[in-house]
């Protein structure tokens, strides 16, 4: 018992030392499944434009819309950690990962 006391000690010190890393690394993760989606849902909204306005609402998009979404997701994660415990927060974030993960497998995108 003790063994596996020492073990998610070690790991929740991981989790908590790298977590930023993490959190980046689930935000790509999320946005590399999900941001095709996103893509089509606003292709809905430009196709009456004229081309030159649909590729510059592509481009802000790409170099805006999606590092602002990053952003968000990031910080909404964040703000978990200040209201679930470490142990909780980690779960947490490892059962997004697992969510995404089986989305991804659904659509045959791994």
């Amino acid at each position: 018992m003790l063994e596996i006391q020492t073990l998610m000690n070690k790991a929740l010190h991981f989790f908590m030392k790298n977590q930023n890393l993490i959190l980046n690394a689930f935000v790509a993760t999320f946005l590399t499944v999900f941001g095709g989606d996103i893509t089509k849902l606003f292709r809905k909204f430009v196709k009456n434009k004229n081309f030159i306005l649909r590729y510059l609402f592509y481009i802000l998009l790409c170099a805006v819309g999606f590092p602002i979404l990053a952003l968000i997701l990031k910080k909404l994660l964040l703000s978990l950690s200040f209201t679930l415990s470490p142990l909780h927060y980690m779960l947490a974030i490892l059962l997004f990962f697992l969510i995404v993960a089986i989305s991804a497998d659904r659509r045959k995108e791994m």
